[in-house]
């Protein structure tokens, strides 16, 4: 309860513009967006501002052009990319990594795994160099021209549930096991649901959720995707993408149908995996829950469009300590909401896990704990670290490459003596975890000055234990 109660505060904090420092001790994970991410006017306040995202869109517009013969960013900026498939989701696909390259290139963040939601794998795939970008708007564009073959009989759509309690949760699962013509194609979290099929099924089920006091909304997403409905154009898609080249992954990725990290042996299949990817239904909140806990990944960076995922991530991990940042959001300016997520970033940078790098230390040399604490804590007259600790500079240079790969927030020491000197310089420090944003942003419901003091002497109240 107190972890919830702690990160409600930090939450009041951020959406009034004011970060926490907070360290890293976990790994990093980025996260792709699929259906529903897109909005129009999307990167709109990037565009001309921004040399990766001019790069990555002019790009984009070569490869789409060449094949479809259409232009993509006339489409960027009207409803068409809410209403048109092939528009839809080559687009969620772009803006994916117009986010993941400004993450790499400019936030130097070093990802330990991909994960894409739905059609956000593809971006994974791409991301981990297993497709060019070339190939993944390609795949993407056939992913939406193959639904053109579905008869009528097998069209519909997605309905997002939000549930309120367990009690929401029997009704809906009653409900789909006496509707055998919808399924439960994505748990999102505990209370996040979403629902696919036929068009007229789903309005039904859409009235029988305000009747019982359950939010559901139709979602911008004109086909029942992760459903059996969509099985009929299954062959005809993989028929469209078999000849593409796949290499083996670069950073590992997590796919939502196989549960578990792709293998090289996988690599051999994906088409057929791809093809089982459009109508298997995945369970998020339980993949989320394995990263965590199976993986220690603590850091989530959402790049794509909008926030969907960091409000999902955030829900599914609420007791637990861990951060997930967006890089964009409908709600505000593209320029603002980038400049907040670097903020964030490098808030976590800036600390240096004392623990972190002495288990590195202790891991590759042997030495014990209480030996290479007393080294680092020792006084200011030892110039050369790496002689204090009887390192050659081959065992110096494998510790540094290892803590540099292990933070996954793009921490870049070159040094072994810079390593261990700016660990000495941050545990001098005074310890400045209130820092506060002057950006011009709003959100649904301001906290007023005095709301905001208090929530701040809650939190310092918290962390220190002063009255």
């Amino acid at each position: 309860m107190k972890n919830r109660i702690r990160f409600n505060q930090v939450n009041l904090l951020e959406n009034n513009g004011i970060y926490i420092k907070k360290s890293n001790d976990g790994k990093t994970a980025i996260i792709f967006p699929g259906h529903g991410s897109q909005y129009v006017n999307m990167l709109s306040d990037l565009r001309g501002r921004n040399k990766i995202v001019d790069e990555t869109l002019a790009e984009a517009e070569k490869y789409y052009k060449g094949i479809t013969g259409d232009s993509f960013l006339e489409h960027l900026m009207t409803s068409d990319i809410n209403t048109v498939s092939e528009i839809m989701q080559p687009a969620i696909i772009i803006a994916n990594e117009v986010f993941f390259r400004i993450a790499i290139q400019e936030f130097k963040v070093k990802p330990h795994i991909l994960l894409g939601h739905s059609l956000g794998e593809i971006s994974a795939l791409l991301a981990s160099g297993v497709i060019s970008f070339k190939d993944a708007i390609k795949i993407s564009y056939s992913r939406a021209k193959s639904l053109e073959y579905l008869d009528t009989s097998s069209q519909g759509l997605m309905l997002s549930l939000k549930l309120n309690n367990n009690k929401d949760e029997v009704l809906i699962n009653t409900y789909l096991e006496n509707h055998n013509n919808l399924e439960l194609a994505i748990v999102n979290s505990k209370f996040q649901k979403v629902v696919s099929g036929a068009k007229e099924s789903l309005l039904r089920l859409e009235k029988y959720c305000q009747k019982v006091d359950i939010v559901a909304k139709i979602l911008p997403v004109p086909y029942p995707f992760h459903s059996k409905l969509l099985r009929p154009i299954k062959h005809q898609y993989e028929k469209v993408i078999k000849d593409i080249e796949f290499n083996l992954p670069k950073i590992p990725v997590y796919s939502t149908i196989l549960t578990r990290l792709y293998e090289d042996r996988d690599i051999a299949n994906l088409v057929e995996i791809l093809g089982e990817q459009l109508i298997t239904p995945f369970n998020f909140r339980e993949i989320i829950e394995v990263l965590y806990n199976t993986y220690n990944v603590k850091l989530y960076l959402e790049c794509g469009a909008n926030q969907i995922m960091t409000n999902l991530i955030n829900e599914i991990l609420s007791d637990k300590e861990h951060c997930s940042i967006n890089m964009n959001s409908k709600k505000e300016n593209d320029i603002v909401a980038l400049e907040k997520s670097k903020l964030r970033l490098d808030m976590i940078k800036t600390e240096v896990n004392t623990k972190k790098v002495t288990k590195v230390i202790n891991k590759l040399t042997g030495y014990p704990i209480e030996l290479i604490d007393k080294i680092i804590q020792s006084g200011n007259s030892i110039e050369d670290y790496g002689l204090e600790f009887a390192l050659p500079k081959q065992m110096q240079e494998k510790i540094v490459q290892e803590f540099n790969e292990s933070t996954g927030t793009g921490s870049t020491y070159s040094t072994f003596n810079s390593l261990i000197l700016e660990q000495k310089s941050h545990d001098g420090e005074p310890n400045n975890d209130l820092v506060e944003v002057n950006t011009d942003t709003t959100t649904d419901e301001p906290l007023s000055k005095v709301e905001i003091s208090k929530v701040v002497k809650s939190f310092i109240t918290d962390k220190t234990g002063y009255p």
